[in-house]
């Protein structure tokens, strides 16, 4: 795995304390690129990540997670002003490999940069 720095460009919830979000990173071309959705978040980490997210007006996108039977969640696309790292595959870092770039990994763990770890919490 690779830890990259990525926006956060929609939240899926209430979006002053998502429980999940939608993360992007600029390709070589300056455009966004989905990189992959969070795991379910903590609470508190939501609510911070919350505290700093301005919707953008923009109709909801809805995106499966892949996961079997869970159906499609809702996205509210927010301005990409809040960076976090993410745990990646090294695809997602260079976007060399157009077959690598054209799949989305999920990102098993992120959080607001600068906020401290939490440690055995996997967010």
């Amino acid at each position: 795995m690779t830890v990259v720095d990525a926006v956060v460009v929609r939240v899926a919830g209430d979006p002053h304390g998502p429980n999940e979000v939608m993360l992007a990173r600029r390709d070589a071309a300056g455009a966004w690129r989905q990189i992959g959705l969070s795991l379910p978040l903590a609470p508190r980490l939501g609510q911070q990540i919350g505290a700093h997210v301005t919707p953008t007006g923009e109709p909801v996108a809805y995106t499966s997670a892949g996961e079997f039977g869970r159906g499609k969640t809702q996205y509210l696309p927010v301005r990409p002003e809040v960076v976090v790292e993410a745990e990646t595959g090294p695809a997602v870092e260079s976007f060399s490999s157009p077959a690598a770039a054209s799949r989305a990994p999920r990102a098993p763990r992120s959080r607001r940069r600068g906020l401290p770890p939490r440690h055995g919490t996997g967010a």
